[in-house]
């Protein structure tokens, strides 16, 4: 996480009850990172002590930050304040983009209330891949079986929209069976769909009732993806 951190100086002169100052030394700031400025204890300046920092009834506000140059900093105090007073300020980029190069891992997690179709197999997107974008791992896991009505049984597959319907795990997963720490599938795969981006999908095939006739049953599906330069 990128960020920065340093102080500058409020100034309410001969008496005032809001001023601001500038911060414009921050080259590699951008215009989506975030900035927040606080007075610590301990800190002093030429017209005020530590007490006097300490005892300072105010609000500080940080605009937002401008790209390659800094922000600005606005004090409102509740009464007539005089002399400076110094603060401290941090900025950072808190949700950094991640290079493409790097694997990603996300959980999806399907439930019966997904399970409508009056019919015994459904197919279920759960996660959209992008262009050049590959799946590296992929785990799946029922932590709730999928039981209810006349079901005797329900299984699942793990495939693609532009290719299969077992395209990223063949070996069909029951997850009719009590769950448990061993009842998984993790499929060691390196697959894309489709260099235009496709669909992740999940196809439900139940025996002795259609899938829609589950009133219990939830899958946890843990997804690496990378995106190929």
């Amino acid at each position: 996480m990128p960020s920065n951190t340093g102080s500058a100086i409020i100034d309410f002169g001969a008496g005032a009850t809001q001023v601001s100052t500038v911060v414009a030394t921050e080259a590699s700031i951008s215009s989506t990172s975030f900035v927040d400025a606080f007075i610590m204890y301990g800190d002093t300046t030429g017209s005020h002590t530590v007490a006097d920092h300490l005892a300072l009834n105010v609000r500080l506000l940080c605009g937002t930050a401008i790209a390659g140059t800094g922000f600005t900093i606005w004090a409102q105090a509740n009464a007539t304040q005089t002399g400076q007073y110094m603060v401290r300020w941090v900025w950072a980029d808190v949700a950094p983009a991640v290079p493409a190069s790097v694997p990603f891992w996300q959980k999806i997690t399907i439930g019966r209330a997904s399970l409508t179709a009056a019919a015994t197999t459904q197919t279920v997107t759960i996660l959209a891949i992008g262009p050049r974008q590959i799946i590296t791992g992929l785990v799946v896991k029922h932590t709730t079986s999928f039981i209810g009505g006349a079901l005797i049984a329900m299984t699942i597959t793990v495939g693609d929209s532009a290719q299969t319907v077992d395209y990223y795990m063949a070996t069909p997963l029951d997850v009719f069976q009590a769950a448990s720490n061993t009842a998984f599938e993790a499929a060691n795969v390196i697959a894309l769909g489709s260099f235009a981006g496709s669909n992740v999908q999940v196809t439900f095939t139940s025996v002795g009732a259609n899938v829609s006739a589950a009133t219990l049953g939830s899958v946890d599906f843990d997804i690496c993806t990378v995106t190929i330069p």
